[in-house]
């Protein structure tokens, strides 16, 4: 587990939000559960804070704003809470200015910060060739020992990269093996309250949650308005102009959301430019110049601007040549770059035959080494050398016009098809470079 777990709060002042926040999440509960109320342990377990720290503001409610009474619950014959016309009248007003549809209490923004730079120190990777080798042999990579030890350096260190070669090297499978070398886990808040707005932090589907496997004991003893979890990776796409590192509303940008995690901005020098007469990729590294150095990125709210730690590895992934991408004064800004092309005819063969055989293959390996003979042939008549993902489309595309569930069996016209399908495919892609 994680070595930094945030304490759970034993009073409101530790909290470090306003009391009218916590109104607002009570109310809302409330509103929600309508004629059959909550109990005040129901609230706190909703909110995720302890039902001693918000009993106070409960009994307030109740007592002196009138806004929640109480009733004996004949679902569960016990006191239970509801919400009166004051109560949903205030409600409202409150949605509308906070816009928040959860229920869980969120953190200050002064504590995430906090939890970032401490959790960020203790983060030291101790990545060993072994662990490289063993993701590589679950995913089918096929990569030269010099270029394990360039990945183990390169998600070692910490400051930004550029990854680049021409289309169907597998980069896209290369940030998932350096995602899956960030062998730690991390909390990370639900949501942040920051200059009187409340910011979703958690999204499912790139934060996952560990907590089902945090024992009952220990989740009595931390803040549960923290996710413990696996470390994010965030892809920015091709269509993500800079603009989107910026705030859009309550949304928090992909660098912060990424944050003890992994960002991948995708086919770099690619995104749309804000300005035409300019490159994009300039564009987002002379946006991300103070970042890189810093390891922190200002960003202007509604309502003020606030300083946000920026604590995670941030590849940049292009299938452009390095001089469309960087001049000679941003590469010494970003000096760790990794080039992935065509691989060597060996490697090229071992794919071929592995791909092969997953795709029902029974053929001998002699067999399908003469084969590869053939379609590594059908690139050198063309004056070409055989991006690594290749052997993979067109034997997959070969599976494609076979009756299944048939084993497979390959012919020299079957690839000579197959290459005549993906030509001008193939010749593009190797024209780019």
């Amino acid at each position: 587990m994680a070595d930094h777990k945030p304490k759970k709060p034993t009073k409101m002042e530790e909290l470090r939000i306003p009391d009218r926040v916590i109104v607002f999440l009570i109310l809302s509960v409330l509103k929600d559960s309508a004629i059959n109320g909550e109990s005040e342990f129901g609230i706190a377990e909703k909110l995720k804070v302890p039902n001693f720290v918000i009993k106070p503001i409960i009994t307030d409610l109740k007592e002196k704003s009138k806004m929640i009474e109480t009733f004996t619950s004949q679902i569960t014959n016990q006191l239970h809470y509801r919400i009166l016309s004051l109560g949903e009248i205030a409600h409202n007003e409150m949605m509308d200015r906070y816009k928040y549809k959860s229920y869980i209490a969120p953190v200050a923004f002064e504590d995430y910060c906090k939890s970032v730079e401490e959790q960020s120190a203790r983060l030291n990777l101790n990545i060993k060739m072994d662990d490289i080798n063993a993701i590589c042999k679950q995913r089918g990579l096929h990569l030269s020992d010099d270029f394990k030890m360039e990945l183990k350096t390169l998600v070692t260190n910490r400051r930004p990269f550029l990854i680049y070669g021409p289309p169907g090297n597998g980069k896209t499978a290369i940030t998932e093996v350096l995602h899956n070398l960030l062998n730690y886990t991390i909390y990370i808040p639900y949501s942040i309250y920051l200059n009187g707005d409340i910011y979703p932090f958690f999204i499912d589907g790139v934060h996952e949650s560990l907590d089902a496997s945090i024992d009952k004991e220990t989740l009595k003893t931390y803040d549960n308005r923290w996710i413990y979890a696996k470390p994010p990776k965030i892809v920015v796409c091709t269509n993500s102009s800079v603009e989107y590192f910026d705030m859009r509303g309550l949304i928090l940008p992909p660098q912060v959301i990424a944050n003890l995690g992994m960002m991948i901005i995708d086919d770099f020098g690619r995104n749309p430019p804000r300005n035409p007469n300019q490159k994009s990729s300039i564009e987002i590294l002379n946006r991300f110049i103070t970042l890189f150095e810093s390891e922190a990125d200002v960003l202007e709210l509604a309502n003020g601007r606030a300083r946000f730690p920026v604590k995670e590895r941030i590849v940049l992934s292009s299938n452009m040549k390095m001089d469309d991408i960087l001049d000679q004064a941003f590469r010494r800004r970003l000096p760790f770059n990794l080039a992935t092309f065509n691989p060597p005819t060996d490697v090229a063969e071992k794919i071929f035959v592995d791909t092969s055989k997953k795709l029902g293959s029974q053929q001998s390996d002699a067999e399908l080494k003469e084969l590869f003979t053939v379609f590594e042939g059908l690139y050198k008549k063309n004056n070409l050398s055989v991006p690594g993902s290749d052997a993979r489309d067109m034997l997959t595309y070969i599976r494609s016009t076979k009756d299944v569930p048939d084993p497979l069996t390959i012919t020299k016209q079957d690839l000579e098809r197959a290459f005549g399908k993906r030509y001008d495919v193939i010749k593009e892609n190797v024209n780019m470079f």
